[in-house]
């Protein structure tokens, strides 16, 4: 999960600085942008809840 969210990390970068060098991608750029903001806050909270359970499981054990 965590690789899972350093590829979607540097993906924004590189969508950004494509806007960067020139702004008529923005419009094309712009929904992929959100859809990426949008995986990566589903991708965090898993990685949250993972951690969290592992470790109940492991102060049970």
């Amino acid at each position: 999960m965590e690789t899972v969210e350093e590829e979607l990390d540097e993906t924004q970068f590189w969508l950004e600085l494509t806007v960067g060098l020139d702004d008529t991608y923005n419009s094309k750029v712009t929904p992929l942008w959100k859809e990426g903001d949008e995986l990566l806050a589903i991708i965090v909270s898993s990685i949250v809840s993972k951690k969290k359970n592992t470790n109940r499981f492991h102060n049970k054990v």
